[in-house]
């Protein structure tokens, strides 16, 4: 009744009361709902996926039957996260490339800020092979969490406002820092190392080391997000502005190069660097935190030399600028 099993578009048309007559054309399947009111399902086909079998073998079956409504629901729930995943996995894609292109280039420019001067990286290009694993995984959990709040099956995000967009956002990155810092330091014990042995292959990480995970850890990482939503009424903007952040970031830690040396990343401050989750890959022993380092100085945790190194990639930045003019003077 269906035709080919690979689907492009399912499309519930409603309308048109039982005295009026109705049929569907060819390749529609009529159904009748508790308001005595008729739609046809409508299945058009396209070769390059094969993933709706099971689905519209469910689909077609005698609709007048009381289920067939729940599972042309189903079939439509799935379609509207399916559509999100995608979406998601394209526009995380596309900010690795342009934000590994981006330190591919800063760091040729800049060698002298590379952190572990005496290790070089000779397999970044190998790393790339676990990233699908990794991204697959982030955005099953990113987009559950969303894909659920847009449903209804969560507490209810507080409306956008100028107040409580950056509130919630602000929560949640310091939430995420939490959920990251024991998750880090479970993935270190060792009934667990295992899951986390494949990222620490990159004793001097590279921008591509962000993706370089197993899929236990990823899962582990992320499930945050799909988490979240549940006790936090953050608004679906603002979720998806700590994702952009999160990939960004991420892949800064792990840029081996100190660009932006800054005294916000050391004491008194909280905020973490480059140098910061280099020195975890150097070490293994220190500095497991993501956006912050407050977790890793309460702990005991943090890398006893991190803010003299932070500070001397500081000294060298303030002292770049006046060697243009030195040149220019020898001219």
């Amino acid at each position: 009744m269906v035709g080919p099993a690979r689907v492009r578009t399912l499309e519930v048309i409603y309308g048109f009361s039982d005295s009026e007559r109705w049929s569907c054309r060819s390749g529609e399947f009529v159904s009748r709902t508790e308001q005595s009111r008729v739609f046809c399902l409508r299945v058009q086909h396209i070769p390059w996926f094969e993933g709706w079998r099971p689905l519209l073998r469910m689909a077609s079956l005698d609709c007048r039957r009381a289920d067939c409504q729940r599972h042309i629901q189903t079939v439509t729930l799935l379609i509207e996260f399916l559509s999100l995943f995608a979406i998601v996995v394209g526009a995380i894609v596309l900010v690795m490339l342009l934000t590994g292109l981006f330190f591919e280039i800063m760091n040729a420019r800049h060698p002298e800020r590379r952190i572990q001067k005496d290790r070089v990286n000779t397999r970044k290009w190998q790393e790339l092979r676990q990233a699908p694993v990794s991204i697959l995984t982030l955005t099953t959990c990113f987009v559950s969490g969303l894909f659920a709040q847009q449903q209804g099956w969560t507490i209810a995000p507080l409306e956008l406002s100028w107040w409580s967009g950056p509130l919630m956002l602000l929560a949640s990155v310091v939430l995420y820092d939490a959920w990251f810092y024991w998750v880090h330091r479970l993935l270190h014990r060792k009934p667990f190392y295992r899951f986390h042995a494949l990222h620490h292959k990159s004793v001097a990480p590279t921008v591509w080391s962000n993706h370089h995970e197993s899929f236990v850890e990823a899962l582990l990482n992320q499930a945050y997000y799909a988490l979240v939503v549940f006790v936090l009424p953050i608004p679906w903007q603002m979720l998806v502005l700590q994702k952009l952040y999160d990939q960004v970031s991420g892949m800064l830690g792990h840029a081996g190069y100190e660009h932006f040396a800054s005294p916000a990343g050391r004491a008194p401050w909280p905020l973490a660097s480059t140098v910061f989750h280099d020195q975890h890959h150097g070490t293994f022993r220190f500095n497991f935190g993501h956006t912050f380092s407050f977790w890793d100085r309460w702990m005991g945790t943090l890398h006893p030399r991190y803010d003299e190194t932070l500070k001397t990639f500081e000294a060298a930045d303030a002292a770049a600028p006046s060697q243009p003019q030195m040149g220019s003077e020898r001219h």
